[in-house]
C-alpha cells in the first residue's frame, strides 16, 4: 500500500492519456495504457487492482518521481515535471531515518523547504498532535511499535503538505479511522492504493478499478454518497465492496491465468486437472 497527497492551487489533480512501458529483455513492457483521470480538489481517490496493473506507477508519476512514456498530468493547474514539496507520496515502509528522533523526522522535509526554525518546530509538533504522537517526540525508531512509526510517517506527510502499511489487523484499521479523521480535517486531495477493497470503501469518495496489466481504468466507483463513519457491517460498505469485487473478476482471473497457465477459474477456486500438479507428492 501506497499514499499519495496534493495540496497545490486547491484546484485537484488531472490525468490524461498516460501510457507507460519498462524496458525489457528484447521488448519494451506495457504497464499503463491510456488512463485519464480528473481528481476533484479535496477527494480521498482509492486505486484498486491486481499486481503489475501500474497503480504504484501512476502514483510515482503524479509526484513527478517518474516520467510517463505518453500523455500529461497537471496538479493545481501546473503540468507535472518533477518533484514537488506539495506533493508527497507515503510508501508501505515508513522509511524513517534511525537515528533522528520523531520529531527530527517529521521536521525534516521542513528544513529542506527552508522553513523558518520555530515555524517549523510549532507545525511539527502540530502534525504529531494530529497523529497523537507529540508525547513521542524526543523518542527513536526502534522504540515505537510499527503501527506507531507509520504515524510518524503520516506527520512528516502533513509536514510538508500532507499520508500509510505492512501492519496487522488491528492497527490498520485503527489508521483507517486516523486517516480519514486527518483527510476530513484537512482537506487534503490524497490518492490511495490499496488491495483491500473493503478498506476503499471505508475511506474514499471513489474508487478507481484497474485492469490486469497494462493498466487501463476499468471502472470509478463513486463513494462520496455513503455516510461518514463507514463500518465494515453497514449494508451500503457491503454493496459497495461486492460491487468492486465484481468489476475486479475479470482482472484478477487474467492475472491467475497468465501465473498459473493452468485454467484457474475464479467462480470455480479450482485449477481443472490438479491432482496432475501435486508438487508435495513424494516428499
Amino acid at each position: 500500500m501506497s499514499a499519495l497527497a496534493a495540496r497545490e492551487h486547491d484546484d485537484g489533480i488531472e490525468i490524461r492519456g498516460i501510457s507507460h512501458r519498462f524496458p525489457g529483455t528484447g521488448r519494451e513492457i506495457p504497464v499503463l495504457d491510456s488512463v485519464s483521470l480528473s481528481l476533484a480538489p479535496g477527494s480521498f481517490t482509492c486505486f484498486v487492482g491486481p499486481s503489475g496493473c501500474g497503480k504504484s506507477t501512476l502514483c510515482r508519476m503524479i509526484a513527478g518521481l517518474e516520467m510517463p512514456s505518453r500523455g500529461e498530468i497537471s496538479v493545481g493547474g501546473a503540468a507535472v515535471r518533477g518533484p514537488g514539496r506539495r506533493r508527497v507520496l507515503m510508501f508501505q515502509d515508513a522509511g524513517l531515518f534511525p537515528w533522528l528522533t520523531v520529531r527530527e523526522n517529521v521536521l525534516f522535509g521542513l528544513r529542506l523547504g527552508n522553513v523558518a526554525r520555530a515555524d517549523a518546530e510549532a507545525h511539527a509538533l502540530n502534525c504529531l498532535r494530529l497523529v497523537q504522537l507529540s508525547r513521542f517526540a524526543a523518542s527513536y525508531p526502534h522504540e515505537l511499535s510499527g503501527g506507531m512509526r507509520q504515524r510518524v510517517a503520516l506527520a512528516r506527510a502533513l509536514a510538508v503538505d500532507e499520508p500509510f502499511g505492512a501492519l496487522d489487523a488491528q492497527t490498520r484499521e485503527i489508521l483507517v479511522i486516523e486517516l480519514q479523521r486527518i483527510w476530513q480535517a484537512t482537506g487534503t486531495t490524497i490518492i490511495y492504493v490499496t488491495h483491500n477493497v473493503q478498506e476503499a470503501v471505508q475511506l474514499g469518495t471513489q474508487a478507481v478499478v484497474f485492469t490486469a496489466h497494462p493498466g487501463r481504468v476499468r471502472a470509478v466507483v463513486p463513494l462520496a454518497s455513503l455516510p461518514w463513519p463507514r463500518l465494515p457491517a453497514d449494508a451500503a460498505v457491503v454493496r459497495h465492496v461486492e460491487l468492486i469485487h465484481a468489476e475486479l473478476r475479470e482482472a484478477i482471473e487474467q492475472v491467475e491465468r497468465e501465473e498459473f497457465d493452468l485454467g484457474w477459474h475464479l467462480a470455480a477456486r479450482a485449477v481443472p486437472g490438479r491432482d496432475r500438479f501435486d508438487l508435495g507428492d513424494g516428499i
